[in-house]
């Protein structure tokens, strides 16, 4: 069973607008007469231009050795196979 816990310390408090105030126009980003002090952030960019040759040649070296893995493989069990039915 949850027990909601009542907490009679926090109060919330209006907000008043004073007449004549300016408001904000949606198709200003701030309002006028307002300093934005947030800083954008700035985009991590990598040290290298991207993947280097030695990325693809170990790349190449994993492909080379699985496709003749796979290759000797079959053939072994193509043989196997092949006894059997004689």
């Amino acid at each position: 069973m949850v027990k909601l816990v009542d907490n009679s310390e926090t109060s919330v408090l209006p907000i008043e607008v004073q007449a004549g105030e300016t408001s904000v126009n949606a198709s200003e980003p701030f309002p006028a007469g307002t300093a934005h002090s947030e800083q954008p952030v700035p985009v991590h960019q990598a040290e290298h231009g991207g993947p280097t040759f030695a990325f693809f040649a170990v790349g190449m070296v994993i492909n080379i050795v699985l496709i003749t893995a796979y290759f000797i493989w079959a053939f072994r069990q193509w043989k196997k196979k092949g006894a059997g039915n004689e």
